[in-house]
């Protein structure tokens, strides 16, 4: 993706929609519904041939024209993480990241986005992240994947405190 597609997330995370709303319109990006449903719709369809490269360019090519609707985010993010070469993975978690963010009422985004950042070692951000999923949607703790990953972290937390006796350790 272009540069510029993610300084616009940039700017609108630090507050700066009007700058945001520039950048973007630098990088292409428009509002039309029917193209964003078109090639929502045409991803959804490379995936269910397979195809995943396909998949991909149509979800890009629908968030330009939904930039802010979170469906395409939370999709390519998880295509991307799903991807074998790990150097890619700080995208998908992008992705996720905005479409968490754009509709924090998706648990199932979130969940993907904690799992992401545990798989690349990004612990204290999944721990936050953790923690704040469980706390909006406490079923979620019933999830196989997530009850372990609370478990490790639980586990670790464990393992590092200190026990302070009489002023000393």
């Amino acid at each position: 993706m272009d540069l510029l597609y993610w300084l616009g997330w940039a700017e609108l995370l630090t507050g700066r929609r009007d700058r945001a709303e520039a950048t973007w319109t630098a990088f292409g990006a428009e509002d039309d519904s029917l193209r964003w449903s078109a090639h929502l719709r045409a991803a959804h369809n490379a995936l269910t041939a397979r195809d995943t490269v396909n998949a991909r360019r149509h979800l890009i090519t629908a968030i330009e024209y939904g930039i802010g609707r979170p469906t395409a985010h939370a999709v390519l993010g998880e295509l991307i993480l799903d991807d074998p070469h790990p150097y890619t993975h700080k995208y998908g978690l992008m992705e996720l990241k905005v479409a968490a963010w754009l509709d924090p009422r998706d648990w199932d985004a979130r969940r993907s986005l904690v799992l992401g950042l545990a798989a690349v070692r990004l612990d204290e951000q999944a721990r936050r992240e953790l923690g704040t999923l469980i706390h909006d949607f406490p079923g979620i703790a019933r999830d196989t994947a997530v009850a372990r990953l609370r478990s490790r972290y639980r586990t670790r937390d464990l393992a590092t405190r200190v026990v302070e006796m009489n002023g000393g350790r």
